[in-house]
């Protein structure tokens, strides 16, 4: 159940003026991430299930991920890779709605999940929302141009 004790959802919900297949194609467009995304400002890796990639935050902080859905151009969805995901397990879900040709509606939701979720809420839970808002922000504006 999220905002538990043991899980936290954040989520970011726009409606964009461009097709699903434009937001897609942003979202897995690794090298153009230092040219629009303000939180996550690098991604090294491929876009594909299954791959192994490594995002780096605006702070320089490089987080290891694994791809879990990369369903063209409806779903985009990676987890946490390490030691600390025993104690905070986080998953990013992106998900793209047509709602004709030229609009969509765009969710990302973060959960963390595991004993120090609270932790990881009370540490990160501002600046995440935050990022997420920023992200959701710049991700709406690059693809309302590019249309």
């Amino acid at each position: 159940m999220p905002d538990s004790f043991t899980s936290r959802l954040y989520a970011e919900t726009r409606t964009i003026n461009a097709s699903a297949e434009t937001v897609y194609a942003a979202l897995t467009d690794f090298a153009a991430y230092p040219q629009w995304n303000p939180w996550i400002v690098a991604v090294q890796g491929e876009p594909s299930e299954g791959s192994a990639v490594i995002a780096t935050n605006n702070e320089g902080k490089g987080y290891h991920h694994r791809i879990l859905d990369a369903e063209r151009p409806k779903r985009f969805r990676w987890c946490d890779v390490g030691w600390f995901t025993r104690f905070a397990y986080g998953e990013r879900a992106r998900s793209i709605e047509p709602i004709d040709d030229t609009h969509c509606h765009y969710r990302c939701e973060l959960s963390i999940s595991g004993p120090l979720c609270l932790l990881a809420h009370w540490l990160y839970g501002r600046g995440i929302q935050t990022g997420m808002q920023t992200e959701a922000d710049a991700l709406q504006l690059r693809c309302q141009q590019s249309s």
